[in-house]
């Protein structure tokens, strides 16, 4: 994919996104994970690609739910589990 495919992506995921109530998935705390995951079991079919986040990772959805909920609130917390072969 070049770079005028992928903007032409992530414009097309952004207007689909536009069209879902995503407000239904902010009840509570939620994992953004699990949420994208939730969007994607229900809505990806609608999408030619078969999928909705094609190119949106986790950082830039966050960035698009703030601009689209400027009242939504957000914990950051980065985890690590690491796990040691024998040898």
């Amino acid at each position: 994919m070049n770079y005028e495919q992928y903007c032409k992506e992530v414009q097309e995921e952004e207007e689909f996104l536009n069209s879902i109530p995503l407000e239904n998935y902010i009840k509570d705390w939620i994992e953004i994970y699990d949420m994208m995951l939730q969007i994607e079991e229900d809505y990806g079919k609608l999408r030619p690609s078969g999928c909705v986040f094609n190119c949106t990772g986790i950082d830039e959805f966050l960035i698009y739910l703030t601009r689209r909920y400027p009242n939504l609130s957000y914990s950051e917390n980065t985890q690590y589990h690491l796990y040691l072969n024998e040898e």
